[in-house]
């Protein structure tokens, strides 16, 4: 068994549990810091057909953001296959080899997959939420925030694409480098300050 398939929980939509962060109105995370920013790029699939990469890495107090990028080599008849999303928000009872399966381990052994519903004990621990994005008939691009800030040693990326002969697939980002940027963070104005300037 994968990663991937030991997570999968067949089970009708529902609604992510609690303990998300809180998003502004434009769905972006802590508009009131600039984030510390890293020129990590990691590949985490590169084939003949297809490549994932995952870059552009901010560093705030409470966690880390990133940009998803995929792209494929000729442009799909399914462009809905391109978003990158969390599985649960559509009834199912198998995972369609189309859906693009995403998984993050921390060094602990913290895990989160696109594939399962959390449990609200699960939603306390290390959550990735999707932002803002784009998508075409040949390329995807998804902003999303990584909580709560991963703890030293590797921060794993997973994936796995049936419909692209994609077997599961990882890449590492060395977390303690990352850390190392919270020192970066400028916080703009206080939170709770509401005065207007």
């Amino acid at each position: 068994m994968g990663f991937f398939s030991d997570r999968f929980r067949p089970s009708p939509a529902a609604e992510a549990a609690d303990g998300y962060v809180e998003l502004d109105a434009a769905g972006l995370p802590l508009r009131r810091v600039l984030p510390g920013l890293s020129a990590h790029r990691v590949i985490v699939f590169h084939t003949a057909d297809a490549v994932l990469v995952i870059d552009r890495f901010e560093v705030y107090r409470h966690g880390v953001g990133f940009r998803l990028n995929l792209q494929l080599r000729e442009p799909t008849r399914s462009p809905d296959e391109l978003w990158l999303h969390d599985f649960y928000s559509v009834p199912a009872t198998t995972l369609p080899d189309d859906f693009l399966r995403l998984g993050v381990v921390f060094s602990d052994g913290s895990t989160w997959s696109n594939v399962e519903l959390p449990t609200e004990s699960e939603a306390l621990g290390l959550t990735v939420q999707f932002l803002d994005g784009s998508a075409s008939s040949a390329d995807c691009t998804t902003n999303a925030l990584i909580t709560p800030m991963p703890p030293d040693g590797p921060l794993t990326f997973i994936a796995e694409w049936p419909a692209h002969g994609i077997a599961e697939t990882h890449a590492t980002v060395d977390a303690f480098q990352l850390r190392r940027l919270v020192d970066d963070v400028i916080e703009l104005w206080p939170t709770g300050d509401t005065e207007k300037s």
